[in-house]
C-alpha cells in the first residue's frame, strides 16, 4: 500500500470457484469490515485497514501478524504451558472487553480465530458473526447455528440469549484445548448435548481436568459451567482470578529462585 510502503498486510478475499460471485458472502465480508471499523483500534485486535472491491475481487485488508494461529500452535506443540495460556487469555479478555464496551459480543472464539504474535502475544481477528449486545441477549434458537460447536455456549442452541458470560464460556473451552491438546467434548458428547442429554458426561466430567493444575482447573471449571448463572459474569472477574493465579505462581517461583541462590552462596 502506497501509504505504508514498508509494511506487509493480510488480505481476506472470497473463496475461489462459484462462491467467488456469491452475493451473500460478499455482504458478509462487507459487514465484517463495517463491524471492524466500528470496533476501532485495540492492541489485542487485528486492525482492519481497508475493504472494498477491486478488479472484480471483494477484499478486506488487515495488519499482518507475524506468528501462528493458535490451532496450528496446539497441533505442533501437542499442548501449551499453562502460564503461556493464562497470558494469552489475558490478552483475549482485553480484546473481548473492548468489543463489549463498543456494544458487541465477539461470538466466535476458537483456536483458529486467535493469532499468536512472536513478540506481542494473542490477537483476535475475524469479526464476521459479531452481534450487538442487545441482539445477542434476545437471539432466538435457530436450526442453523453460527460458530463452532466445540466452543460456543449452550445458550446459543437453546436460544436463551447470550451475555459476557457466554464469551467467558467459549474462552474457557479454548484455554482447556490449548492446555490439554484436546477439545473438552467429544463428537458423541456434543451430539448428546444437542439433545439436552447430559448423562454421558456425568461419568467423565470429574476426570476431564486431569493433567491441569488444580488452581487453573478451578478457574476453567467456573468459566465453562453449563448454567450461565454459575459462571463468571464479567470479563473483569476472570481477569482478576487469572492475574491472582499468575501472581501467586510468580511469588512461588521467585521463592524457589531465592532459596536456590542462598544455598549456592552457603
Amino acid at each position: 500500500h502506497e501509504a505504508y510502503p514498508d509494511r506487509f498486510f493480510a488480505v481476506k478475499i472470497l473463496p475461489r470457484g462459484p462462491k467467488r460471485d456469491n452475493p451473500r458472502l460478499a455482504r458478509n465480508l462487507e459487514n465484517e469490515a463495517s463491524i471492524a471499523a466500528t470496533l476501532g483500534e485495540h492492541p489485542c485486535l487485528v486492525r482492519v485497514l481497508a475493504a472494498g472491491q477491486a478488479d472484480g475481487e471483494h477484499y478486506m485488508a488487515m495488519d499482518y501478524i507475524a506468528g501462528d494461529r493458535l490451532d496450528k500452535r496446539i497441533k505442533n506443540a501437542g499442548k501449551m504451558p499453562e502460564n503461556e495460556v493464562l497470558l494469552m487469555a489475558l490478552r483475549v479478555l482485553a480484546g473481548l472487553t473492548h468489543i463489549y464496551n463498543r456494544g458487541f459480543l465477539y461470538r466466535d472464539l476458537k483456536p483458529g480465530n486467535i493469532m499468536i504474535s512472536d513478540t506481542e502475544g494473542a490477537y483476535l481477528y475475524d469479526f464476521g458473526i459479531c452481534m450487538s449486545v442487545e441482539e445477542a441477549l434476545e437471539e432466538p434458537a435457530e436450526d442453523i447455528v453460527a460458530g463452532t460447536p466445540l466452543y460456543f455456549p449452550p445458550e446459543r442452541i437453546t436460544g436463551d440469549g447470550e451475555t459476557a458470560a457466554s464469551e467467558i464460556y467459549s474462552l474457557g473451552m479454548v484455554m482447556y484445548h490449548a492446555m490439554t491438546g484436546r477439545s473438552y467434548f467429544s463428537a458423541r458428547e456434543l451430539d448428546s448435548l444437542s439433545r439436552n442429554d447430559v448423562r454421558p458426561m456425568l461419568l467423565t466430567a470429574r476426570n476431564k481436568m486431569d493433567g491441569i493444575s488444580p488452581d487453573v482447573a478451578a478457574v476453567i471449571e467456573k468459566m465453562i459451567q453449563r448454567d450461565i448463572a454459575k459462571r463468571f459474569q464479567t470479563f473483569q472477574d476472570v481477569e482478576r482470578d487469572i492475574v491472582r493465579l499468575l501472581w501467586l505462581r510468580l511469588r512461588r517461583g521467585s521463592g524457589k529462585l531465592l532459596q536456590g541462590a542462598e544455598e549456592q552462596w552457603q
